[in-house]
């Protein structure tokens, strides 16, 4: 094998109190200094949760109405802009789904994503920064599984940015 230059640690934890969330953080740290979007953290949920859905009004943190977003297919990818609330969901007709939440994000308030049909769904906001190997990329995130509400519920109870 070829070495990538790169080491990727990931922590999970559960929290009892809140059994629909998991906890993940991650650290790359590379031996030579890379730039630029690195995909952390990505989300890539299975094709029959076709609906992706989130914030996008005026007025974050306030239980709006949600907007379930237009995305294209592979290899189109969509920009999403105006995610101020920090976190999407992909979800079936029925509502139920898997959300992320990523109050870390730096890349304002977008996003991309796209699907693939019979195969998964993609979303990601990325981490616009620079890694090397005295500088290592840190990045936490939260998945919840559950119905919309429910997770926007659990995602409001977390800290914000």
């Amino acid at each position: 094998g070829v070495s990538s230059g790169a080491t990727l640690e990931q922590w999970i934890s559960l929290d009892p109190a809140i059994p629909e969330r998991v906890s993940v953080r991650y650290r790359v740290t590379t031996d030579q200094t890379r730039k630029g979007n690195h995909e952390l953290p990505a989300l890539f949920a299975t094709d029959w949760l076709g609906n992706l859905t989130t914030y996008q009004g005026t007025s974050p943190w306030s239980m709006q109405p949600l907007t379930t977003l237009a995305v294209p297919e592979h290899p189109a990818l969509a920009e999403i802009h105006n995610l101020f609330e920090y976190w999407a969901v992909w979800t079936n007709a029925s509502g139920f789904g898997l959300a992320i939440s990523f109050p870390q994000h730096n890349r304002g308030t977008s996003a991309n994503a796209n699907t693939s049909p019979r195969t998964f769904n993609y979303f990601r906001p990325g981490i616009t920064d620079t890694v090397g190997p005295n500088s290592p990329l840190d990045v936490a995130f939260d998945i919840i599984i559950g119905n919309v509400d429910d997770s926007r519920g659990i995602i409001y109870s977390l800290p914000r940015p």
